[in-house]
């Protein structure tokens, strides 16, 4: 009975334990080939051009004197540092002032699923402008509506301020009933008032990993429960065959 709950609770564990992130595809998710750059319009109100940049549609907004870019090419036809993958990576800049922004997203093919734990990533470079993420958000969407998502100061916060690429992750979890869109990704920058220049951002990889159902911490409290009862069972039959062996 002893060995039987044992395995039975080693293999549960082992199950939940072990489980790994299943990468999701995200189609040009390091910017390799592309050589795109979309610019707001020179109106006098602020207005948007809009264009795909591989398989991302991607905007910038502003106004005349106040005009926003994004772009994709190599890191040395930008002046910037090497990209975390490849040559190539992706560029926004905006200007002094405030009205002018600049983004991508793109909807994957794949869906949420149920009782998974999802983890989106990117490389991202402040540049010499950090203080331009403080209006910048990196979200995962289902469809086009986020449903987890990192901004302004949190954003910020987790750049070590070195001026070179580093991974800045979010999460989201679903539970019994996940969202029924398809799963949607996007990185969103607009001017701060006094600031301008350029960040740079590279590398999107987005993982699944499931996680247990409540019927497998409950097989597992079950297994517990039955080591708890079999040692119980056999420190009494212990104890009542030394009193058996020491009886006149």
């Amino acid at each position: 009975m002893k060995t039987k709950t044992l395995l039975l609770l080693a293999g549960l564990l082992a199950g939940t334990s072990l489980v790994k992130a299943t990468p999701i595809t995200i189609p040009n998710f390091s910017f390799e080939g592309i050589t795109t750059s979309i610019s707001s319009p020179n109106g006098l109100s602020i207005a948007t051009n809009t264009g795909p940049i591989g398989s991302w549609s991607a905007y910038a907004a502003g106004l005349a004197g106040l005009n926003s870019s994004i772009a994709a090419n190599t890191a040395s036809f930008f002046g910037a540092p090497a990209g975390a993958d490849g040559s190539y990576i992706a560029r926004i800049t905006l200007p002094v002032g405030v009205g002018a922004s600049a983004g991508l997203n793109q909807i994957l093919t794949a869906t949420f699923l149920p009782n998974s734990i999802y983890t989106l990533s990117f490389q991202l470079d402040g540049g010499t402008s950090v203080s331009l993420l403080a209006g910048s958000s990196l979200a995962l969407d289902n469809n086009t509506t986020p449903v987890a998502s990192l901004s302004g100061a949190n954003l910020v916060s987790l750049l070590d301020g070195n001026g070179d690429f580093q991974t800045i992750s979010l999460t989201y979890q679903t539970g019994n009933s996940p969202p029924s869109g398809n799963i949607g990704i996007e990185f969103d920058a607009a001017s701060v008032a006094g600031v301008g220049g350029s960040i740079y951002f590279d590398n999107f990889q987005l993982g699944v990993t499931p996680t247990p159902e409540p019927s497998t911490y409950a097989l597992c409290g079950v297994g517990l429960l039955l080591m708890t009862v079999e040692r119980c069972r056999r420190r009494s039959s212990g104890k009542a065959n030394t009193r058996s062996c020491t009886s006149p």
